[in-house]
């Protein structure tokens, strides 16, 4: 999870709304010191994960500008109106496959 928090608010998000129970590990903007506008906030995952160039994370945002940054980490990064553009994206359509 990529976010663009300070850390009280990142931490209220893991562990009061329970996001550590949905995601590996979250990154945000007051740890890596950069904001989610800056390029240098997902270049600073990438490094982190070790993401290579032929890997592309998936990344939801409301903003189209931060949609744009994330596209030019390289990540696939999509913009984010409902929980509707989640379920059909074609990376993710497997997970609500019945049977």
């Amino acid at each position: 999870m990529a976010t663009g928090q300070e850390h009280h608010r990142a931490q209220f998000l893991w562990n009061e709304l329970g996001f550590s129970k949905l995601f590996d590990r979250m990154f945000y903007s007051a740890e890596i010191r950069y904001p989610k506008k800056d390029i240098r906030f997902f270049e600073a995952i990438n490094s982190r994960l070790s993401i290579g160039s032929g890997e592309c994370p998936i990344f939801f945002d409301d903003q189209p500008e931060i949609v744009a940054v994330a596209r030019q980490a390289g990540w696939d990064a999509n913009p984010f109106v409902s929980a509707l553009d989640i379920r059909q994206l074609p990376r993710l359509r497997h997970l609500w496959a019945s049977g």
